[in-house]
């Protein structure tokens, strides 16, 4: 298509050239050009908009069906702590009712993670530690262990980074 577009300009700039002593035909057929040239470049950028939209949403879907398929507790979530998604083992486990994508992410991802705020600092160590212990306790007052592997899988067109951290409950280890 850029081909295309490249070959009508060099044949419309070589006729403007060529009939240059017409001065009203070339000023019409360059508004005219110029105004084409607006509406493919428009047409192009919406497309484009369109097709992102697209491929993100469709990433969306394969990370959440990706965190749901997961036998291990297994949580998505993105550092501006605006939602979470946790499949339906860590659900149980720390015997939360909602599914789905939850909208207080800022008070569950730090409280599975041991903490009652979480910090950019604390998110960096989160993301950076391996084999590092964390405790939550659940409404009933169950203590819950969990050793935490967390990877930053994605950055949306907001600037968003996007978590995937999956869980090891060490009471399942103990009891082994």
């Amino acid at each position: 298509m850029f081909v295309a577009f490249a070959i009508v300009t060099g044949y419309i700039m070589a006729y403007a050239y060529y009939h240059r002593t017409v001065s009203e035909l070339v000023y019409l057929i360059f508004n005219a050009y110029a105004l084409a040239a607006i509406v493919l470049g428009l047409v192009i950028l919406l497309k484009s908009q369109r097709n992102a939209k697209k491929r993100r949403e469709a990433s969306k879907q394969s990370l959440t069906q990706l965190v749901e398929s997961l036998a291990s507790p297994a949580m998505l979530w993105n550092d501006s702590l605006g939602s979470v998604l946790m499949n339906k083992t860590l659900r149980e486990l720390a015997e939360y009712t909602r599914s789905g994508e939850n909208e207080d992410a800022k008070y569950i991802v730090p409280w599975l993670f041991g903490l009652k705020i979480m910090t950019e600092t604390q998110m960096e160590e989160i993301v950076h530690a391996r084999d590092r212990e964390y405790s939550f306790t659940t409404k009933s007052g169950a203590e819950h262990d969990m050793i935490w592997n967390t990877a930053g899988i994605e950055k949306d067109e907001n600037g968003v980074t996007w978590f995937l951290s999956i869980g090891l409950d060490l009471a399942d280890i103990r009891k082994m």
